[in-house]
């Protein structure tokens, strides 16, 4: 909480206060405390707007698993003519309708553990929430100071040179970090809620729900609207599988959406990476510390990144050889 609301403070503090009289630390308390109450209304608005259709939406699709066994295996037999070469290859992989229809419900069954499991999850993550938000209020209050502090142990332990390294290097990495993770979270934002408008438009089930998860899952980069997607088509399979089948083409036009349009323009060139290397970044932090390795491993990687092109560039230098990358081509060098 403190590293998030650190850039709206800072926005507060420069923009809106910076004509008032008062100095610099009222000015500090105010905008911390403008920050708080801003994020406070809109934590209660999201509440108060979307917690109650979230609650009704899990009540219908759990009302509706009964029927729903019965209404995928009437689709297939109706449209078992239209979907011939389909029976045909389920038939050829020795699954019949019944087995099949069977699959479908067990698919489900194994659903709701997961669905209850992840409720019991979410009540225990409010709870860190509330008591991390708190804990934030006495982070911020000493902020400047933890800071400062922290500089003038980096300068007694550690030599001015290398120490005035490391702190140009956290200085670094605090702007991508904070860059990545605040563009992110407005981008996601945006995409639920246009999830939620074409869902609506094209009168799919569970547009709350289902744009919920999108939003969340979003946060992780490229990979995000894809996960967020697979729950999303197993509800939609127990209203209609046509139905499920056109949301996967509508998550796929939105993850093009955001990652050529929307991503570069509220991200811009925050982390400096080209696409290989976040896609790079994302496996091997993700499958080294699963999720927050895939939230946190772009920006991580984009640190590592950056320190290793400078000290490439002045090992290069200081061997009086070109930086600039086309000057190796072929022939070029020797």
């Amino acid at each position: 909480f403190t590293f998030l609301l650190s850039k709206p403070m800072s926005f507060l503090e420069k923009r809106l206060l910076s004509k008032t009289k008062l100095n610099k630390k009222q000015k500090y308390f105010v905008s911390a405390f403008m920050a708080y109450v801003i994020t406070i209304i809109c934590i209660l608005g999201m509440f108060m707007l979307i917690i109650p259709q979230l609650v009704v939406s899990v009540q219908n699709f759990v009302n509706s698993l009964p029927s729903a066994k019965e209404d995928f295996s009437n689709f297939l037999i109706a449209n078992e003519d239209k979907y011939q070469q389909f029976i045909i290859l389920i038939e050829s992989m020795n699954v019949n309708l019944s087995n099949l229809s069977s699959m479908f419900t067990e698919t489900l069954q194994s659903f709701i553990p997961t669905l209850l499991t992840f409720t019991g999850s979410f009540a225990k993550n409010m709870y860190n929430f509330v008591i991390g938000f708190i804990l934030s209020v006495y982070m911020v209050a000493s902020k400047e100071k933890f800071k400062l502090q922290l500089r003038k142990v980096t300068y007694a332990l550690i030599p001015k040179d290398k120490a005035e390294k490391i702190i140009n290097v956290t200085g670094y990495a605090n702007n991508v970090f904070t860059g990545f993770i605040s563009g992110k979270i407005i981008d996601s934002i945006i995409i639920g809620i246009l999830c939620f408008i074409l869902m609506t438009i094209f009168k799919m089930p569970y547009a709350v729900l289902i744009s919920f998860i999108i939003g969340i899952t979003n946060i992780i980069p490229f990979f995000g609207p894809f996960i967020g997607a697979v729950p999303g088509i197993i509800i939609i399979l127990t209203v209609n599988p046509t139905t499920a089948l056109w949301f996967a083409v509508l998550i796929l036009a939105l993850q093009q959406f955001d990652g050529n349009v929307l991503g570069p323009l509220i991200l811009g060139d925050s982390t400096g990476l080209s696409a290989f290397w976040v896609m790079f970044a994302i496996l091997i932090f993700g499958g080294l510390f699963g999720f927050w390795g895939m939230l946190l491993g772009v920006p991580t990687f984009a640190v590592i990144y950056t320190l290793l092109k400078e000290y490439i560039e002045i090992k290069l230098a200081n061997k009086q050889m070109p930086i600039e990358t086309k000057a190796y081509g072929e022939g070029k060098i020797g």
